[in-house]
């Protein structure tokens, strides 16, 4: 790939002199929100309170909440709240570019990949300076990868290079590349994804700190190249470093300590462990299951889904951890006011449930009961 190469040259080169100094401390948060127009935005912040059900002052701090928590689709929820209070206060042409960014990033959180693609194109077209358009154009190159459209999410990034040019940004461009590797490992261009991965590592570390998103997104990177090249130790030491990661904020952000747990099972399972696999797609539904029992509604739907998909890619349909995961799936789904597909989830799985586990079982016995009350419905 001689674009790969060229790209190379330029960034990784002018990376090893200039980040030396960076440190932790004096990088924002990947949420990060700069308001502008402060003494207007005070206005709204006490609009915002008249009309919340909280006490809570500031919807910046009361979004940053749900944030911390690994709830995205409440924050969601109160950034669109925020729109409409913010073109109530400051005008219907108001636009607040930060906080555009924030909720497309939060969009693509939730897998909810239009939405986000409508955020990041209005922000592309409305982009008040350079830098700007840089950031919505990394999203973008988020967007694309998450897609699977890995060569335009390469070429995308190749363009942002360029963007840089006119006005360079240590952080932006850290952050580029590494959208970069991670198309380039979807295009199974491996050597250049690795050659990105071991430039930037020690930078990102430096700028982003050990517990940043930037980390564990190269964190994830590492560990599908290691499954690629076949070095398992490695990918073992990745994968212990985001679960450590995760379980700093275990009491608070559920839902990352879930998906961390997931990613490992299925990549357990990808090396022929599958005990391993099983224990740790175990301890991901443990995890779902609390999310739910906390009714973080929305966060153990995906969690379910995703567990879901990994237990019946590897497992016997009949298998308890492929069962729980349906189960789980279809008690959220019913919750969330689905009863339709909660039902078509129990019709397909009581009679597994009978066999596996018998007619007493607690979740056969709730299985029923539930399908009688939709059935009502």
């Amino acid at each position: 790939m001689n674009a790969a190469k060229i790209f190379l040259a330029g960034l990784i080169f002018a990376l090893v002199f200039s980040f030396t100094a960076a440190h932790a401390e004096d990088v924002d948060s990947y949420f990060s929100w700069e308001i502008k127009n402060l003494d207007d935005y005070q206005k709204y912040d006490a609009l915002f309170k008249d009309v919340s059900p909280s006490d809570e002052v500031s919807p910046r701090n009361e979004i940053y909440k749900r944030i911390s928590l690994g709830r995205y689709y409440e924050a969601l929820l109160l950034c669109s709240m925020s729109e409409v209070y913010q073109k109530i206060v400051l005008g219907t042409n108001y636009f607040d570019e930060s906080f555009t960014e924030l909720t497309a990033k939060l969009y693509l959180e939730t897998d909810e990949l239009d939405a986000a693609e409508r955020k990041i194109i209005f922000l592309l077209n409305n982009a008040p300076d350079n830098l700007t358009k840089v950031r919505a154009s990394i999203l973008k190159v988020d967007l694309l990868n998450r897609r699977g459209n890995y060569r335009e999410a390469f070429q995308t990034a190749q363009e942002v290079e360029n963007l840089l040019k006119s006005t360079p940004d240590d952080k932006l461009t850290l952050i580029n590349l590494s959208r970069a590797a991670r198309a380039c490992n979807g295009l199974e261009d491996i050597n250049t994804s690795l050659k990105i991965v071991n430039a930037i590592y020690p930078a990102i570390q430096t700028t982003f700190g050990e517990n940043s998103v930037e980390m564990s997104y190269l964190a994830s990177t590492l560990i599908e190249l290691c499954l690629k090249t076949k070095e398992y130790e490695k990918g073992k030491g990745w994968l212990n470093f985001k679960e450590s990661q995760a379980n700093k904020n275990s009491n608070t952000n559920l839902p990352a300590v879930a998906e961390t747990e997931t990613q490992a099972a299925e990549f357990y399972f990808e090396t022929n462990d599958a005990a391993r696999g099983e224990e740790m797609l175990s301890k991901a539904l443990t995890s779902a299951d609390s999310c739910s029992e906390r009714n973080y509604l929305f966060e153990s739907l995906k969690l379910y889904k995703e567990i879901n998909s990994v237990a019946a890619k590897y497992l016997d349909e009949n298998n308890p951890l492929v069962l729980n995961s349906e189960f789980g799936l279809a008690y959220v789904k019913g919750n969330a006011g689905d009863f339709l597909q909660a039902t078509e989830f129990y019709e397909k799985n009581l009679p597994k449930f009978k066999k596996r586990f018998g007619e007493e079982n607690g979740d056969t016995l709730d299985m029923m009961d539930t399908l009688g009350e939709n059935y009502l419905l």
